[in-house]
């Protein structure tokens, strides 16, 4: 903890999971836990700080860490080292840090169901129905739109010809 710390250069403070990496406005705890997208780069870069001794000069930064590990194998990575944090404050004798990464992982894993669930929802294939008919009518306006601009091209000539 204190090395990611030092190695960081302050940026990553594993005592205190609020504590809020440059100045952000959001905590380590909320990003470690890949609330946005754009979270998963900081995920990599702790992970690769976690684990740098044991690399052997590999992977001599986390852009070539990351480049190295495959995309599935950051969501295990991630669980387990939110899950040592937990045991970390545990062995700290701080329960209530450790009850807060455990809770986020609860809520986290039934966020995960609940947007499972609803993808499988019967409301999801009625709202592709819906926009495909959007669609068509939209197709079909746009067409028809463009059949009378031909008409109008392709009709008789003003010197009463009909084109050919």
């Amino acid at each position: 903890v204190i090395r990611v710390k030092q190695e960081s250069g302050g940026r990553f403070d594993l005592f205190d999971p609020a504590s809020k990496p440059d100045g952000g406005q959001r905590e380590l705890c909320s990003i470690l836990f890949a609330e946005q997208m754009s979270d998963w780069a900081v995920v990599w870069e702790v992970l690769y700080l976690v684990v740098r001794p044991q690399l052997d000069g590999k992977h001599d930064s986390p852009s070539a860490f990351g480049e190295a590990m495959a995309g599935d194998c950051l969501v295990t990575a991630q669980k387990e080292l939110l899950a040592e944090w937990k045991d970390f404050f545990l062995a700290l004798q701080r329960p209530d840090l450790a009850v807060m990464l455990e809770k986020h992982l609860a809520y986290q894993a039934k966020a995960i169901e609940l947007v499972q669930e609803k993808l499988k929802s019967p409301a999801l294939a009625e709202i592709d129905n819906r926009v495909e008919a959007a669609m068509r009518r939209t197709m079909n306006e746009k067409l028809g739109d463009l059949e009378a601009s031909l008409d109008s091209i392709l009709g008789p000539t003003p010197s009463g010809n009909s084109p050919t």
